[in-house]
Order: structure tokens, then sequence, then C-alpha cells
């Protein structure tokens, strides 16, 4: 039972009335509507999961730790994805592409750092090979370059001024007989006869005055000479720099 007040002042006095709660006055719907009515509301408002604050974090779980190699790289770089460890460059291991020592072009690089020669015959001449003089053997240089003579290893600048013996083969010369000078090769393959020879696969030969020689075709022989060595450069490009002077065919 509610008790009401109907009106109150001094002139009329106080009087109430009572209204029975079952029966009230005329309300709102709004208000007329009973709980066990109403939709059932949850009892506590959902839980905002994706937007609970950073700090409600249990400081008891750290995150999982990087790997060593990630976390350099990130302290290095914090914004930047992290990148796989560089090995040093000298544990790299490449498959070589020729055997040791071998030629590797377009590096000069000393091959032979020491050489040494017998003596042959009365004239007590230096054997020496093209394979002594071949430039791409010794220093791996190709092409020979204007200077060339600053590149040569102490060994092979010694040769200079010594009478030496070298065996090759008489480049087809502009006569038969009566030959005085002459260009002494290699060999007779491909790379002497077939084109120009490289610069360290040719010597010049001047004999001795008054000795003169034929064409010798088809055999190798030897001659004794004195060894000049010496760059002449045309156009920038080196077209001898071995010679033998008063030199001697030794054709057996």
């Amino acid at each position: 039972m509610l008790a009401v007040m109907a009106g109150c002042g001094a002139e009329s006095g106080s009087e109430y009335r009572t209204v029975n709660a079952e029966n009230p006055p005329s309300t709102p719907a709004v208000e007329s509507v009973s709980d066990s009515d109403a939709p059932p509301q949850p009892e506590t408002p959902p839980k905002m999961i994706a937007r609970q604050p950073a700090e409600e974090v249990s400081p008891q779980e750290p995150a999982t730790p990087m790997p060593e190699a990630r976390l350099a790289v990130s302290d290095a770089r914090p914004f930047a994805v992290p990148l796989p460890e560089r090995l040093p460059a000298e544990s790299v291991s490449a498959s070589p592409v020729t055997p040791p020592g071998s030629p590797m072009p377009g590096k000069i690089q000393l091959l032979v750092p020491e050489k040494t020669f017998v003596t042959e015959g009365a004239e007590k001449a230096l054997r020496v090979t093209f394979d002594d003089i071949d430039l791409l053997k010794v220093l791996n240089m190709d092409p020979v370059p204007p200077d060339v003579e600053d590149h040569l290893p102490g060994w092979l600048a010694g040769l200079n001024g010594e009478r030496i013996r070298l065996r090759g083969w008489m480049f087809p010369p502009s006569r038969e007989d009566g030959i005085t000078r002459f260009m002494f090769v290699r060999d007779n393959g491909i790379c002497c006869f077939g084109r120009r020879p490289q610069v360290y696969d040719k010597v010049a030969v001047s004999l001795k005055d008054g000795l003169t020689t034929k064409y010798i075709q088809g055999r190798p022989f030897d001659v004794i000479g004195v060894l000049t060595v010496e760059a002449d450069v045309e156009d920038g490009e080196v077209i001898w720099l071995y010679a033998l002077n008063d030199a001697t065919v030794i054709d057996e």
C-alpha cells in the first residue's frame, strides 16, 4: 500500500488517501511495464577484452626472446625486417674456376716469383723456353700493357743482356735463303701461323754480322743470341718485347 499526499497547506489542513498498488493511477506506458515483462538483461556488462589496457597484461608473462642474430639486426635497424645473418667474406667458399697457379683473365698477378736457368754448350748460354717468357703464365698478363717492363719479375728482367739458347720455329720469311733477320715463334700451330702471334710468343732474331740462314721449314731448331727485353710500343700497343741479337742458328 502506498500513502500519497493529496494536499497540503495551513488552510486546508492535511489529508491523506490510500492508493491501491494493484490499481495505480494512469501513468505512461513505459512506467507501467513490470520488471517481469521486460526483456532479460545480462547481469553485468560484457567485458571489453579487445580494449584492455596494456598494463593489465601480467608482468609474469615475459615475451618470448628473439634469436641473437635477429636481435642484433633489430637493434641496429629497429624498423626494418630482420635479415639473415651475413657470413664473413673469408668464410664463403667459391668453386675455383681454374686450378691454383693458373691464369685468371683480367688481373695482373705474379704466378712465377722465382726461376733459375742452366747453361748449355760451349757458349755457356742459359737454356730458356717460350714458357719461361710467356707473360700469361708468368704474370697472368693479357693483354700486355705499354708499361709491361714495370711488371716483370726480377728473374725475367734479369735475362736482359744475357746470352740464351731458345728453341722454336721460323715464321715464313719473305725469301728462301740469304736470311739475316727473321721472326722466331713458339710453334707452327694456328696460334702463330694462322694469325698474328702474341707479343710473348715471338722473338725478333738478328744474326751475327756476316751470317745468313735459309728458311728452315717444318721442324724446330735452336737459336743462341743475346736477349733484349724492351717494349716497342706503337699506338698504345706493344708490338715487340723480346729480341735476340748477335745470334747463331743451331740447325742440328
